[in-house]
C-alpha cells in the first residue's frame, strides 16, 4: 500500500517586495504533521513561451546572447515573457518572430512546468515549430543583443554536450520535443 502525501496548508501570506516581473511573498504555512513554518518564501513570475522551432530542413533556430544571470554567452531557444491577457501560444509566435525574425508553419504545445518546485517561479510553456523560415528581420526591441544559428540536430545535442546551453529551461524543450512524435527529427544520428 502506498502512502498519501497531504499538501500543506497556508496560514498567512505576506508582499515582501514587487516588480512589473516578480512578486516575493513569505508564507507561513502549517505541515501534515502539524508543524508551523513562519517563513516559507515564495516568488510568483511572468509565465514565458519557449520554442523549439525547425527549418524545413530539420535545423533548429538557436539564439547566441548573454545571459546576465549567468554572467556569460549562452546558447538558447526562443521564448519570452507572455504578457496579460495573451495565451501562450500567441505569445510563442510573437516571441519567435520578434527575436529571431522567424515564423513557423505549424506550432505545437508540447508541456508546460514551473520552474521551481519549492518556491513557485514561473510556468514555462514549450512549443515545437514546424517550417520555421525568416521571414522578416528580428526586432526584439528590448536589450537582448543576439546572433541568430541554426543548427542540425545532431549539432544542437553536441552544443548541449559541450554545455554551450545554460539555461535548463532550454533543456527541457529539448528533451520534450525528443519525447513527443512530431520530435527532434535527426536527434538518433546525433
Amino acid at each position: 500500500m502506498t502512502r498519501r502525501l497531504s499538501p500543506w496548508r497556508t496560514l498567512a501570506r505576506r508582499e515582501l517586495f514587487r516588480t512589473p516581473r516578480m512578486i516575493v511573498f513569505t508564507e507561513r504555512v502549517e505541515l501534515p504533521d502539524g508543524r508551523i513554518v513562519e517563513d516559507y518564501d515564495q516568488v510568483e513570475m511572468a509565465s514565458f513561451a519557449i520554442i523549439l522551432a525547425q527549418t524545413e530542413t530539420g535545423a533548429v533556430v538557436c539564439e547566441r546572447q548573454y545571459k546576465h544571470g549567468l554572467r556569460q554567452v549562452s546558447l538558447t531557444l526562443p521564448g519570452g515573457q507572455i504578457e496579460t491577457g495573451e495565451e501562450p501560444l500567441a505569445a510563442a509566435r510573437r516571441e519567435l518572430l520578434e527575436e529571431t525574425g522567424y515564423a513557423c508553419v505549424s506550432l505545437t504545445a508540447i508541456g508546460s512546468f514551473r520552474t521551481h518546485a519549492n518556491h513557485g517561479g514561473a510556468t514555462v510553456y514549450y512549443f515545437h515549430g514546424q517550417g520555421a523560415r525568416q521571414v522578416q528581420a528580428p526586432n526584439s526591441g528590448d536589450l537582448e543583443e543576439m546572433i541568430i544559428e541554426t543548427l542540425p540536430p545532431a549539432g544542437l545535442l553536441e552544443a548541449i554536450r559541450q554545455g554551450e546551453f545554460m539555461v535548463v529551461a532550454d533543456l527541457a524543450a529539448v528533451l520534450m520535443a525528443l519525447l513527443k512524435t512530431t520530435g527532434l527529427k535527426g536527434a538518433d544520428h546525433a
